[in-house]
């Protein structure tokens, strides 16, 4: 005899069900309100997290900033004492060198130019966004033809957090760009890149150096443009963690690196060149500005007309004259 199944539980069952259902409205209520506890408690400590995280960022953008812009200028200065402040046309009147900002006002920057001596033109440049925790700053000196000794490149750039690094790091950029071509020159690479001079290394070796220590990580552009121009036996283009230590070693090759310039740059029995292969080349060394994939990424968030007065005092070249 077969039983018959019926789709509907027993009347006593149903009783029970509904005096005692899964989950009371009331439960309902406290466990939803227990949820938005939970998200409000991790946002404010995410919030939390990020506000020693963006202190931290601007203390160290603060110390490359002295590094650079304070320590490395003066002793340019140092050096070559007829190296005074200039204005341009571009400067406002009672203005410390000439500040700029983003279309959107959340970035904002400063450029001083100088000149005299056989300094031909030296610019300091930085631009912050406490928004972005973003920030670059460089340091360029260029020699006029007097003194055939390479030109002078310090580049610093901090970057925030991100998905691919949990804490800031720094990439730094520093060269000594030739006045000639060293595929043809080995008396010039010989004598400014591969000898020691006045009781510093040689730049090449300062360079060994750096890639046999851990903390740096060696950087290759992706822009074949960068790399041509970056490819020099003097070229240090490193990133590290922005800690105590990281930072502590950027100091230190910055500290190197403009030893060996000024050594360079005031050496007394300087190499032959040719005038004006130098001057050819120093313009197209000092418009490399033009070219430099960085400057077209920032032109639609500086705008054409910032951008353009940008390139003109990093360069030191008014690219409108005849």
């Amino acid at each position: 005899m077969l039983c018959r199944v019926s789709a509907r539980p027993p009347r006593l069952q149903r009783e029970q069900l509904r005096r005692s259902p899964t989950m009371s409205a009331s439960r309902r209520d406290d466990h939803s309100k227990q949820q938005r506890n939970t998200l409000l408690g991790e946002a404010l400590g995410v919030q939390q997290k990020q506000q020693p995280q963006q202190r931290e960022v601007d203390t160290i953008c603060e110390q490359l900033r002295n590094a650079l812009l304070v320590d490395g200028l003066e002793r340019v200065k140092l050096a070559f004492p007829a190296m005074k402040e200039t204005r341009t046309r571009h400067h406002l009147h009672g203005d410390a060198g000439v500040p700029f900002s983003s279309l959107d006002g959340h970035v904002a920057g400063r450029v001083r130019t100088y000149a005299g001596g056989p300094i031909s033109h030296c610019v300091v440049a930085d631009i912050w966004s406490p928004t972005r925790s973003f920030g670059a700053m460089r340091l360029d000196v260029f020699l006029d033809g007097s003194v055939p000794a390479p030109h002078l490149l310090l580049h610093l750039n901090l970057l925030p957090p991100g998905p691919h690094n949990a804490n800031a790091s720094v990439l730094f950029y520093f060269d000594l760009q030739p006045r000639v071509d060293l595929r043809s020159d080995d008396a010039y690479m010989t004598r400014y890149y591969m000898t020691p001079v006045d009781g510093c290394r040689s730049p090449a070796a300062l360079v060994a150096a750096c890639l046999a220590n851990d903390r740096l990580r060696p950087y290759i552009s992706r822009d074949g443009v960068v790399r041509v121009f970056m490819g020099t036996p003097a070229a240090l283009l490193f990133t590290l963690d922005a800690d105590a230590e990281g930072v502590q070693i950027m100091e230190s090759t910055l500290e190197e690196m403009l030893s060996i310039w000024i050594a360079l740059a005031t050496m007394p029995r300087a190499a032959r060149v040719d005038a004006t292969t130098v001057r050819q080349r120093d313009r197209i060394t000092r418009l490399f500005v033009q070219r430099d994939p960085d400057t077209a990424n920032m032109r639609p968030l500086l705008g054409k007309e910032t951008t353009e007065m940008l390139i003109e005092l990093l360069s030191g070249i008014d690219t409108n004259e005849a």
